[in-house]
Formats: structure tokens, sequence, C-alpha cells
């Protein structure tokens, strides 16, 4: 008798656990893929693949180094507008007389870059020699030239002159003219007006060739 009851019970655990096993299965199958992985009533986001930027019409070019000067005319010696990062895409409208810089389109308005600097795309021929132009804005201002005084400086008269005074450090200068050799320096100051000091005096910024020689007499 106790052996047919422990059957009994044996046989009704059995069919207990076959019960919920098959009802288990039925509920999983019907709930949704992103609740099985989860989520709370939630569906897997999809990875989307970035669009990338649309690349320009040629003629275009790619600035090829980590950063390239877009200036004001086809030569170091035009003023800098900004500083382009490596890798961006611009449109080309024109290239310089010697072939060596290209007129591009930015968020900047228009510049100029070094050719060699970029990787061209498109075909030369079909680019237009920009020349300069007094009614055009294409070529714009030379670069200027300021001179930074490390520690205060003596300043004269003139090169070699009388001493006038002393020019504070830790300032930025603008230079208005030179001498022939380009030793001494002509400054604008609000202390002295206009004064010279030693080239070797300072750190000089700029275009240096575009700087005016100043001959003598100087006063």
């Amino acid at each position: 008798m106790q052996k047919l009851r422990r059957n009994v019970l044996l046989i009704t655990v059995l069919l207990v656990l076959a019960f919920v096993m098959v009802f288990s299965s039925l509920f999983v199958s019907n709930v949704p893929a992103a609740d099985a992985q989860g989520g709370k009533g939630t569906f897997v986001a999809t990875r989307v693949t970035p669009t990338p930027s649309p690349v320009p019409e040629e003629p275009y070019l790619f600035i090829n180094i980590y950063a390239l000067n877009l200036r004001t005319g086809p030569g170091v010696e035009y003023a800098i507008i900004a500083v382009l990062e490596g890798g961006d895409a611009y449109e080309v409208f024109g290239q310089s007389p010697d072939h060596l810089w290209f007129l591009i389109s930015t968020q900047y308005g228009f510049g100029w870059v070094r050719g060699k600097y970029t990787l061209f795309r498109g075909d030369t021929e079909d680019v237009a020699v920009v020349l300069p132009d007094e009614e055009s804005d294409l070529y714009g201002d030379l670069q200027s030239g300021t001179f930074f005084l490390h520690i205060f400086q003596p300043v004269y008269d003139e090169p070699n002159g009388e001493q006038l005074g002393y020019l504070p450090g830790r300032y930025e200068y603008p230079v208005v003219g030179r001498s022939l050799s380009g030793a001494w320096l002509l400054l604008l100051t609000d202390e002295f007006d206009l004064v010279w000091i030693p080239a070797s005096a300072g750190a000089f910024r700029g275009y240096f060739f575009n700087i005016p020689v100043i001959f003598p007499p100087y006063k």
C-alpha cells in the first residue's frame, strides 16, 4: 500500500513538471524578441551607419595635411584668413598664374591654399587662372608684420641714433618700416610714436619682405 502511494506521488510530480515546462515554452515563444533579450517593452536598436558628408562637384580638393592656412591671395606674403583642418573637401574655383595655388570656397568665404598640400580631384585644365584685378576682392590684403618684445628694450630716433627711452616688454608692436639691411625695424608705439629698434631685440611675426624699406635721412 505504501509502495502504491509512492508511485502515485511520483507520477503526480512528473505530470506537474511536464505541465510547467510546456506552459513556459508557450509563454516565451509569444514574447517579443526585444523583451526576450532583456528590454521592457522596447525593441533592440538597429545599428545605423553614418552617412558621409557630400563631396563637392569636380573640380575639388582635399586638405592633405593636419592643418593648412587659408590666405587672401596666392602667396605666403598674403594675410591668413583662417586655418583649415585636414581631410576636409572644398570646391575649386580658380588657380594662380603659376599653378601653385588654388582658389576655393569655404565657410570663411573665398581664399587661397597651396596646391602641394592638397589632393586635387578633377582636371586642372578646367580650372580658370585668376589674375590680380583691382575690381575683384579675390586678391586680398598682404600680411603685415608685428614685433614682440620679451623684456623692456631701449628705442632710438634712427638706426644707431639717439636713445629716446625704453619700451615695456611682453608687448607686440606694429612694424611700419625696416632698414635696407633688415637689422633695424621702425615701430609704431603709443609712448614715442615712431621709433627704431634693433631687429635682434625681439621676435618678428609676419612676412618680412612686405615691410617697406626706409632710406636715410630717417627724420
